[in-house]
């Protein structure tokens, strides 16, 4: 047991080598272990490319009575790739350790019911919340078949994400906004409002991570009365970051140059000017869009916390005051009962120089209706018709 879980250790450390570029397939790890040492490790690298078992096996040389630790339940249908557990009964494996299960129906309890029958001896469930925590984004995409959302926020420590005037350069220092980099570069999309669009006319790229360790994030305006302007530094750079604006209504004129300038447009119905932010993540995982990072101003924030698509807060506290009753980090007219708020658990809290970093989960999940329900599983199902191709 102890061996096992030094080695399924060091598989779920290899399978980050993967974040940023396998979504929306999950982040895996596989090492071969013969005689007690590491003959042959892989992960999965790139979304359509061989699985970490595949990778792992391929570089194994005498894998007669070995030992294969894997992060996730090997696959054993065909999709961009070969049914992994087709592969593994070529070998002369004595043992397959599996962290987690996959979530996925068409794999789940399959991959490893198939390997049994073929007579090797297998384990399940080492390290299964380190391995569901370390992917997140896929568990929530594959039960849900809607992307993993987090809302991302500098504040001083009165809560302001900028001065009176709306000037928010630089709230958090640099070790900060370096943290921030990663997150963009973890997401599959940058979601913002046009709010904050108009004040700081941001590129919401990735920037000072090296060019190829990632997959370019998806930037996604919300902006129901189109006001996006065609010189913003959006627009300008949508030839080169894929681009999309969620309009409620647009000129053909608008639409027409934000085309040529290759936005696309995506239309949904607006109520007094607010969208139901579940019909957008429905539509964004149509495109495999598995997970998506918010950095907004406070309505957006407030829209997104009161229709119940968080599920992930990170905040960079800042030692700063601002004082006054502007910009805070979420708008709307507050509650009347603290009973009812957002409660979130604390997950990690790290110093980064002078600022803060703190990881939290929503404590609890408001009840869903009918119809919310049967849109999720209807997104649901359409992933995983997606996932078997």
């Amino acid at each position: 047991m102890k061996n096992d879980i030094f080695w399924m250790k060091k598989a779920i450390k290899l399978a980050e080598k993967g974040r940023g570029n396998v979504s929306p397939n999950p982040l895996v790890g596989a090492i071969v272990v013969k005689d007690g040492e590491m003959i042959a490790s892989g992960y999965h690298q790139k979304f359509g490319e061989p699985h970490a078992e595949i990778y792992a096996l391929s570089k194994a040389i005498d894998t007669k009575d070995a030992s294969l630790y894997v992060t996730l339940e090997p696959c054993c249908h065909k999709g961009k790739t070969p049914p992994c557990t087709e592969l593994i009964k070529k070998h002369e494996l004595k043992n397959i350790i599996i962290g987690s299960s996959d979530p996925n129906p068409i794999v789940s309890g399959r991959g490893v019911a198939e390997l049994k029958k073929a007579g090797f001896r297998v384990k399940t469930s080492f390290l299964e919340d380190e391995i569901k925590k370390q992917n997140e984004a896929y568990f929530k995409y594959i039960t849900s078949g809607l992307p993993f959302v987090t809302i991302k926020s500098a504040i001083t420590l009165d809560g302001k994400i900028a001065d009176n005037k709306g000037f928010s350069k630089w709230i958090s220092g640099s070790d900060a906004r370096a943290a921030v980099q990663k997150l963009r570069a973890d997401n599959d999309a940058i979601m913002t409002g046009i709010g904050t669009v108009l004040a700081d006319d941001p590129m919401l790229n990735v920037r000072d991570i090296k060019p190829g360790s990632f997959k370019p994030p998806l930037r996604l305006i919300i902006d129901p009365k189109a006001k996006l302007p065609l010189d913003s530094n959006i627009v300008k750079t949508a030839s080169e970051v894929p681009t999309i604006v969620c309009v409620g209504f647009i000129s053909s004129s608008k639409k027409a140059a934000l085309e040529k300038a290759q936005v696309e447009i995506a239309t949904f119905k607006a109520n007094n000017g607010i969208f139901n932010l579940k019909e957008i993540l429905a539509y964004l995982a149509k495109k495999d869009i598995s997970s998506i990072l918010i950095e907004a101003g406070a309505s957006l924030n407030e829209s997104a916390l009161s229709q119940g698509i968080v599920d992930k807060v990170v905040f960079f506290i800042a030692p700063k005051l601002i004082g006054g009753a502007e910009v805070p980090v979420v708008k709307g007219d507050g509650l009347r009962n603290l009973s009812n708020c957002f409660e979130l658990s604390f997950d990690t809290i790290n110093k980064l120089d002078r600022d803060l970093m703190i990881v939290c989960y929503p404590r609890s999940r408001r009840q869903r209706n009918q119809k919310e329900i049967a849109t999720s599983l209807r997104a649901r199902n359409d992933v995983i018709a997606r996932s078997s191709n």
